[in-house]
């Protein structure tokens, strides 16, 4: 939960109009068609559902050609994120 928690507040940084329910979360069918065309990059995939859903979209923009744009945003994401000392983990 704790990386749920915070992309959540990631988004909510980031994008000022979006709004996050905290209430309990429901399945929603995203996609139907196959969009990964190789076996090991399905973890991207799954983070591509996950960023669209939480800035308000119901479906994928992307495709296998144009993934890597993806990995590089959230390359740059991670980044971004401040990193803590040893001593300060909980």
């Amino acid at each position: 939960m704790e990386l749920i928690t915070q992309l959540m507040s990631l988004v909510k940084e980031t994008f000022s109009n979006v709004q996050i329910d905290d209430h309990p979360w429901i399945a929603h069918l995203l996609i139907t068609v196959p969009l990964q065309l190789n076996g090991y990059d399905c973890d991207v995939w799954l983070l591509v559902a996950v960023v669209a859903v939480l800035c308000g979209y119901d479906i994928m923009g992307l495709n296998e050609k144009n993934i890597s744009y993806f990995c590089q945003y959230l390359q740059a994401l991670v980044l971004f994120l401040p990193v803590q000392e040893p001593s300060s983990y909980q």
